[in-house]
């Protein structure tokens, strides 16, 4: 390590002797990434050019009117901080825009006295500045800047690295960290007192996680802190006065100038390094340039000047270990193969180092160490110290082997054993210029040692005399031999490259410009070297490969290369391909596999180990097969290795080779020419490459045939003809004789099997299903393309296939497309099969009515087949009325009364009582229908007569409860006056006379609660009476406990009886009944036992009489006697009928109160009006049932007799309700004698 000026510049003393102003340089820094050189001089600012003493305009002046004491420069450069005795502080701006003038001050602020000292923070560009007993820490743009007082005088202050910290030293050598608000962490006392004259944190990088404080004190002593104040070792002893201090941008090392008139460099613990320059007087200040080896100083004589460092190349390299020097005074060493690093740690300056083996030697001043290495890891090594002298030398030349260090110097070479005694010692007639220790026996290592006049020599430490073996007529730069020994490679002063037969002594090769060079340790014909960038790789028997490269050969061992450009090592992997495939060309196996192995591809050793094989070389062939673990070669090479190459055999050895190589093609091209198609398509198969194999089954037909017919095959092969070989050596093909060619057995039909079959296990099924319809296996393909629900390769097989040979497989087609719901697949399939029931089983599932029902039309055994899950479709889509009158056509009456009844239960939950009275009087009908005999019934039919008597009655019950469930709940109501009133008592009285047992939903408090409202309004008091009565034996609402208490008491005002015209009159007998019996069947009089019938809107009493006619009459009968003309009586109209009514009554007095209907014969039926005979005629439902016909008594109020549901209704109020609501108000059933829609009709 060594120094030399860049430049200096004088500044001469200033012309006035009387003025304050000197021409010593205080302070100085660097701006502008360290181009600019700023020297403070009295009270100006001189700016130089780094590399050149040119000042780059006039020195700046006028800001400050006294000498400038410190600068400070921030972290970019683009700032600077001066402060002067004129108490005052200016902040610079750097401007390159302005040649005049690069400084243009941007912020003044005054302290009290002189300013001392000034510092930027790193961080946020705070500025600390100090003077005598004050202090202030600021920005730029603050307004308002406070000073701070202290106790003492300060001198030198300094940020972290971080810009965590200030510091600030004093006269009296007190040292004092704050944070960066100035809030005082520590202060410290130095030991001998002294002015603490200067101060500098260390930087921050990866080894030093944290800065630490370096303090100059003027008591010839350098002290260290870490961020807390703690001090770092002890004192150390400088031999003169620090006057600065800085340090290298990542803190390798630190200058400090001084009263000694000199600048050294220390290491960052304070070790000494080496001296930097020496002036005349002292070095005030000192500024390294960031990441860069330039000094800047100024003197007390106003000197300024750039010293740079110059640092030499110590290094070493033995096989693939590495040895450098690293920050000054530590050494790396560094595997170039494995990237294994180890440091150590010598705390002074390293002059020299070598290594050998596992052994390391360092020179540090007077001091020799030898290290070994005693533990290797995956990416580090351990070195330990176990031998150390001392030896004041100064060496050109350090070596190191298994037992000396090697020191040349001159005409020198001493070789030292590792306690520091000479051993040996060799002089030569020159000045030795390079040595290199080659390796050997232990203790008897060959040294190769290079002079200044050219000459080469060789020597053994075991022997005094060395040898010369060559020699040049300029120096000699480097020096180096091969594994074997047998080859020596010099690079002489010229830069000249000489490779020599150390036997023979002649020149292998040569080369000019070049400067470094290594001869491969594993294959020494194989020779490296590099000049000018360039990187060249020579075979010695081939021309040299080159490549661009950073750096000079430094080892050359395997593949890898290795290479230093002055300051860090670096490794290159080198592919020998090269040089391998031109010894191949040579057929020279033997030197292509060596060269093989120092790096090249796995390919490129497979093709080596082909060329081996083919040639017929199985040894080199399976070395390389076994390296690359190619296992399938080397089965390929066993299986031909102890057969007898003949022609078939050699033939079958080519071709597999290129098979193996992936030259498919080209092995069956072979095959087939040589004719082995057969073998060609095996191949293909085995590969599962079916279109080539497909290929190569055509080509051997084809050749084939022209074989045997003669000429050319018209597929690019030549038949092969009777002449025979086309080749005998090993490696070529032999073309068979036409006699020796079998047929080829592949049929293109079990290729494509066999291919469709390897299709659908690789997990291809479209591709196999395709095949299998190719190849006729049609179940196979319907399978697949099933099962991977493929809609369109189903329909395109279902199409293609014969109904005559494949209706099994159409079926299963079919059925595919019924589990993928693909109902036009399916159709196309049973239509195809002819087979409608499936085809109408096919229409259900999927719900396509309307194709199903114009299946039905012209079948009507396959409409059955529709018919329920039809009504089921409908339920589903909430079309009750549909899907009852599907389930009836279909004869399913247990699901229809099972889904009325349903229907019923949910309406009267709902309290929708007429809707419900409509369910009951279908079920009731439902009843009726399943009666098989009405007049002889038995089982079920007795069953069925119960419940359709129970049904209706229940219609009847809810229909008329709708009423009174509106007058109890509806706050409006649509009638009113005595006319409403009269139909909610008649409603609820009906209720009563039906009354048998509790019903779902029926409130018999409201129906004896309405009744007792409207009767009290209509006059009835006995029945209202009753009523309350009735009541007090039912839960009632709250609401009406005192209405009813009240009303109870109120009525008991009145007379007991009813209003009689409200009374219901039976029109036989001629009798007024109660409104309430005690037995409660008022649905009947009271004396005759006649029933008693109601309108079915007002529910008022109808003046009816049933009568019955002889079993003779049919009911045309009985119309046609209506109709017929009447016969002239003397008889008043009606007579002959009520002398009829006159006979029954009489006869029911003496039949023990039985109920006889009255009888009429032809004569009385034909003397009555058709208007006043009412028939009820429900045979529609029940062929056995009676006919019933009535006589309406009051011809005035004319009656109205529903055909289906057979209840009575007034014209009038029948009419009304008809042309509101177009149907019966009971049944709700329109006129039937208008054409319906049959449900199933789409």
């Amino acid at each position: 390590m060594k120094s030399k000026e860049l430049w200096t510049f004088t500044i001469d003393q200033p012309k006035d002797a009387n003025s304050n102003i000197t021409n010593q340089v205080f302070a100085c820094a660097f701006l502008k990434d360290g181009d600019i050189f700023v020297a403070a001089v009295g009270n100006a600012l001189v700016l130089f050019d780094t590399y050149k003493s040119d000042m780059l305009c006039q020195p700046q002046r006028g800001q400050h009117k006294e000498t400038i004491t410190c600068l400070a420069t921030s972290k970019d450069g683009t700032k600077l901080v001066s402060g002067s005795q004129d108490k005052t502080v200016v902040v610079w701006m750097y401007n390159g825009n302005k040649s005049d003038r690069l400084l243009e001050p941007e912020k003044w602020f005054s302290h009290s006295d002189a300013i001392q000292c000034a510092a930027i923070s790193p961080l946020q560009q705070q500025i600390f500045t100090g003077s005598n007993q004050e202090y202030s820490l600021w920005i730029p743009g603050m307004s308002n800047i406070e000073r701070q007082k202290f106790k003492e005088k300060i001198i030198c202050c300094a940020w972290s690295a971080d810009g965590q910290y200030v510091s600030f030293g004093t006269i009296n050598g007190l040292i004092v960290i704050t944070d960066r608000q100035a809030q005082s962490l520590k202060e410290i006392q130095t030991q001998k007192g002294g002015p603490a004259w200067c101060m500098e944190w260390s930087p921050i990088n990866s080894d030093y996680q944290q800065s630490q404080l370096t303090v100059g004190v003027w008591m010839n002593s350098l002290y260290q802190f870490d961020q807390n104040g703690q001090q770092i070792g002890s004192r150390i002893e400088l031999p003169f006065d620090p006057l600065n201090i800085n340090f290298q941008y990542n803190g390798e090392y630190m200058a400090i100038s001084g009263n000694n008139n000199k600048v050294n460099l220390y290491t960052r613990e304070g070790g000494f390094l080496f001296e930097v320059c020496q002036s005349q007087d002292w070095i005030w200040c000192t500024k390294i340039k960031s990441k860069s080896t330039l000094i800047g100083c100024g003197t007390n004589d106003g000197q300024v000047f750039i010293q740079e460092l110059i640092s030499d190349t110590v290094m070493g390299l033995y096989n693939d270990k590495f040895i450098s020097r690293e920050q000054l005074t530590d050494a790396i060493i560094v595997s170039m193969i494995s990237n294994q690093k180890a440091r150590i740690k010598c705390k002074e300056l390293v002059k020299r180092v070598a290594i050998f083996k596992e052994k390391v030697a360092i020179l540090c001043g007077i001091k020799v160490l030898i290290y070994t290495c005693v533990i290797k890891g995956d990416d580090y090594m351990k070195y330990k110290q176990f031998k150390k002298f001392t030896k004041r030398v100064d060496c050109e030349h350090f070596q190191l082997s298994s037992s000396n260090v090697l020191i040349g110097a001159g005409q020198k070479l001493i070789a030292f054993n590792f306690n520091g005694d000479m051993d040996r010692t060799w002089s030569f007639e020159a000045s030795i210029s390079f040595v290199s220790i080659q390796g050997g026996p232990p203790k008897r290592e060959l040294v190769l040692v290079g002079l200044e006049n050219g000459g080469i020599y060789k020597l053994f430490l075991d022997n005094s005399f060395p040898i010369q073996i060559h020699k040049v007529n300029t120096q000699i730069k480097y020096l180096t031999m091969s594994q074997t020994k047998r080859k020596l490679a010099l690079i002489d002063g010229n830069q000249n490259l000489q490779v020599l037969d150390t036997i023979t002594k002649e020149v292998v090769f040569g080369e000019m410009s070049v400067e470094g060079v290594a001869f491969n340790e594993e294959f020494e014909d194989l020779i490296a070297y590099s000049g000018k960038g360039l990187l060249f790789i020579k075979c010695l028997a081939f021309q040299a490969l080159n490549q661009k490269i950073n750096g000079n050969v430094i080892g050359f061992k395997g593949c890898k290369i290795f290479l230093f450009d002055g300051s860090k090592p670096q490794t290159i992997v080198i592919q020998q391909t090269a040089n391998m495939q031109k010894y191949l060309e040579k057929k020279d196996f033997q030197n292509a596999l060596k060269i093989a192995c120092l790096g090249v591809t796995e390919q490129d050793i497979r093709t080596l180990g082909i060329e081996a094989l083919i040639a017929g070389e199985f040894d080199i062939a399976r070395r390389c097969f076994l390296r690359n673990k190619d296992y399938q070669y080397i089965d390929l090479l066993q299986k031909y290795e102890k057969r007898n190459l003949d022609a078939q055999t050699l033939n079958e050895l080519n071709a597999e080779t290129l098979a193996y190589q992936g030259k498919f093609i080209d092995a069956g091209n072979l095959l087939i020419k040589v004719g082995l198609a057969d073998k060609a398509v095996q191949l293909f198969k085995e590969l599962k490459r079916w279109d080539e194999a497909k290929n190569f089954a055509k080509k051997g037909d084809v050749a084939f045939r022209a074989v045997t017919s003669g000429g050319r095959t018209g597929t690019g092969v030549r038949a092969p003809t009777s002449q025979g070989r086309t080749g005998t050596s090993r490696g070529q093909a032999v073309i068979p004789q036409p006699q020796d060619i079998a047929a080829p057995k592949i049929e293109m039909n079990m290729l494509l099997k066999e291919e469709a079959e390897w299709m659908r296990e690789s997990g291809d099924w479209k591709a196999a299903a395709d095949l299998f319809v190719q190849c006729g296996e049609y179940k196979k393909a319907i399978d697949l393309y099933g099962q991977n629900k493929n809609i369109d390769g189903l329909i395109n097989v279902c199409r293609m296939m014969d109904r005559q040979d494949n209706q099994d497989n159409i079926v299963i087609c079919a059925n595919y497309f019924k589990k993928l719901k693909h109902h036009g697949g399916a159709k196309e399939a049973y239509l195809k099969l002819n087979d409608l029931q499936s085809l109408m089983s096919l229409h259900v599932e999927f719900e396509k009515w309307e194709e199903a029902f114009q299946i039905g039309r012209s079948n009507k055994q396959l409409l059955e087949i529709v018919k329920v899950p039809y009504a089921n479709h409908l339920l589903q889509n909430d079309r009750y009325e549909d899907a009852l009158k599907a389930y009836k056509s279909a004869g399913r009456y247990d699901i229809t009364m099972k889904m009325t009844k349903d229907m019923a239960k949910n309406c009267i939950e709902e309290q929708r009582y007429h809707d419900a009275s409509q369910y009951l009087w279908n079920l009731a009908i439902d009843c009726l229908s399943q009666i098989n005999d009405y007049h002889n019934p038995t089982g079920d039919d007795i069953n069925a007569i119960r419940q359709y008597q129970d049904y209706s009655d229940l219609a009847d019950v809810y229909f008329a409860y709708q009423k009174i469930h509106s007058f109890i709940g509806e706050p409006f109501q649509p009638l009113s006056g005595e006319t409403y009133f009269f139909q909610i008592m008649n409603a609820a009285r009906f209720i009563i006379s039906k009354w048998k047992s509790t019903y779902q939903g029926i409130k018999m408090s409201y129906v004896y609660y309405s009744l007792a409202k409207c009767a009290s309004q209509l006059e009835c008091y006995k029945t209202t009476r009753i009523c309350y009565e009735k009541l007090n034996s039912f839960k009632v609402p709250s609401e009406w406990s005192e209405e009813i208490d009240l009303q109870s008491m109120l009525i008991r005002s009145k007379p007991y009886s009813d209003d009689e015209s409200r009374l219901p009159f039976c029109a036989r007998c001629q009798t007024s009944n109660l409104m309430l019996m005690d037995n409660q069947h008022s649905s009947q009089c009271n004396v005759c036992l006649h029933p008693l019938f109601s309108s079915f809107i007002s529910f008022s009493n109808l003046q009816v009489v049933e009568f019955k006619v002889d079993h003779s009459l049919s009911r045309e009968d009985v119309e046609k006697l209506l109709n017929s003309e009447k016969v002239i009586s003397n008889k008043r109209p009606g007579q002959l009928f009520q002398e009829k009514m006159n006979e029954i009554i009489q006869q029911q007095q003496t039949s023990q109160d039985q109920y006889l209907v009255v009888e009429l014969d032809e004569a009385t039926i034909q003397s009555l009006s058709p208007e006043e005979v009412l028939i009820v005629d429900l045979r529609q439902y029940c062929r056995t049932i009676d006919v019933k016909y009535y006589r309406n008594m009051n011809a005035s109020q004319p009656i109205h007799v529903c055909p289906y549901c057979a209840r009575f209704f007034f014209i009038d109020e029948h009419e009304f309700e008809y042309v509101q609501k177009k149907y019966c108000p009971f049944c709700r059933i329109s006129d039937r004698k208008l054409p319906q829609k049959d449900i199933f009709d789409l």
